[in-house]
């Protein structure tokens, strides 16, 4: 089948420069820079009013192969699409046309600069978008599991909004009388514009807004707990994408685990430090710690068989984040060992089979399909993995099954969208 490249970009009304320019830099840039790779390229014609999001969009955003996003402009909704690609840690090549500012959230992000002035700033834009794909078409597209399930992300969400709220309360009921607070803690509201840095946290998190959450978070340090801090604050900003609260939560890693908090709360530090070290490619960094922290956690005799699963699937997805940066079949095995073990503790959670096949879907097919029909089995009624199913029917596919279509009509049950761009667009 073909790889997938959905452009994300500026659209504007038919005849404006908008429009003209969107058209130009894909007949001209990203189209002929494709070609050779035999990609689908597909762009989704935006609504032209800013509030407007099509979910049809979305769906494409999250779930192709690639995506090259030109944020020329500073379009909202290209903006708001950039960050929904982010969330799937898949590939995307950011683009901009040149002389543009990058926005101040994106000044750290490798940038594609372009020129449709003449034939020669076009080609050396093509040529700069190979240099990018190039590596990506060798290792593979990051279909390959290191993003999390959509399942899982509400999940965290939901685990984050509680302990928001639940940190809120409980700072409402210890709060000092007016007369007490702190010189430091009414600058930081000046600082916020009135908002107490918690309340600028909890706008930080719901708008994903990494600058806010990072200032919020270096308020906040002042005022809690070392370990509260870092699991309520730190874990939430690391997950966003945050080197700085990414690096607290390894120099920390081994001090928190030594610490006297619950363990439920060690397994949360643990994935949440696991899934930032996946986004920046930093597993290497953390394999030693990981190995030694899931040796002490695993030695515990009150964890329970779930939660023994839990972190062997954690360290299946620092081996696996290994293997992808190096190569190396040394660290795909030990994947496969941990996933292993994590589905012998728990058989019944469908994202190890998941993750199992994606550790095998280039290596033994047999083993990955009959993997991937394990997760569909394990599916909760009436709340089904769309991640998880839209696999299916593209393993199933590749390998001529029949049980693609079903799949596929499962799909569109639960997103008629999505089903119709696997079905249409990803061949």
């Amino acid at each position: 089948m073909k790889p997938v490249c959905f452009v994300i970009s500026p659209i504007g009304e038919a005849g404006s420069k908008i429009r003209e320019n969107a058209d130009d830099l894909l007949e001209f840039i990203i189209r002929p820079a494709l070609e050779i790779f035999d990609f689908n390229v597909v762009r989704g014609d935006h609504r032209s009013e800013t509030n407007q999001i099509d979910v049809d969009v979305i769906q494409m955003v999250q779930d192709a192969d690639l995506c090259i996003c030109d944020i020329t402009g500073h379009n909202p909704n290209v903006m708001y699409e950039l960050g929904r690609r982010d969330e799937t840690m898949k590939d995307v090549i950011v683009m901009k046309k040149a002389g543009e500012p990058l926005p101040v959230d994106l000044g750290s992000r490798r940038c594609i600069e372009y020129d449709l002035s003449t034939p020669r700033t076009a080609k050396d834009a093509q040529q700069q978008i190979r240099n990018f794909v190039e590596p990506m078409i060798a290792r593979g597209f990051d279909s390959s599991g290191r993003a999390t399930s959509l399942r899982d992300m509400h999940a965290s969400i939901d685990r984050l909004e509680r302990k928001i709220d639940a940190l809120s309360k409980e700072l409402k009921r210890t709060a000092p009388a007016a007369s007490a607070i702190p010189a430091v803690a009414a600058a930081s509201a000046a600082d916020f514009g009135g908002l107490t840095p918690m309340q600028a946290f909890k706008v930080a998190m719901k708008k994903r807004d990494l600058a806010l959450a990072e200032r919020a978070m270096s308020a906040l340090r002042q005022t809690m707990d070392h370990f509260r801090f870092l699991d309520q604050i730190v874990e939430r900003v690391a997950v966003l994408g945050s080197d700085t609260a990414g690096n607290n939560l390894i120099a920390c890693y081994q001090e928190f685990m030594d610490s006297e908090r619950p363990v439920a709360e060690k397994l949360d530090y643990m994935g949440c430090l696991i899934s930032y070290a996946g986004k920046k490619d930093r597993e290497q960094e953390i394999l030693e710690q990981t190995e030694a922290v899931a040796e002490q956690l695993l030695a515990q005799n009150d964890l329970t068989d779930a939660q023994r699963a839990y972190v062997y699937n954690q360290t299946n997805r620092v081996y696996w984040g290994v293997y992808l940066n190096t190569g190396d079949e040394t660290w795909r095995q030990k994947s496969l060992n941990a996933l292993q073990l994590a589905i012998e503790f728990n058989p019944t959670d469908p994202s190890y089979h998941f993750n199992l096949a994606l550790t095998q879907e280039q290596h033994d097919s047999d083993a990955a399909l009959d993997a991937i029909e394990k997760c569909l089995a394990l599916q909760p009624e009436g709340r089904a993995d769309e991640d998880h199913l839209s696999k299916a029917y593209r393993m199933f596919r590749a390998a001529n099954d029949p049980r693609a279509f079903d799949v596929l009509e499962w799909l569109r049950q639960i997103n008629p969208a999505l089903a119709d761009y696997l079905e249409n667009y990803n061949q």
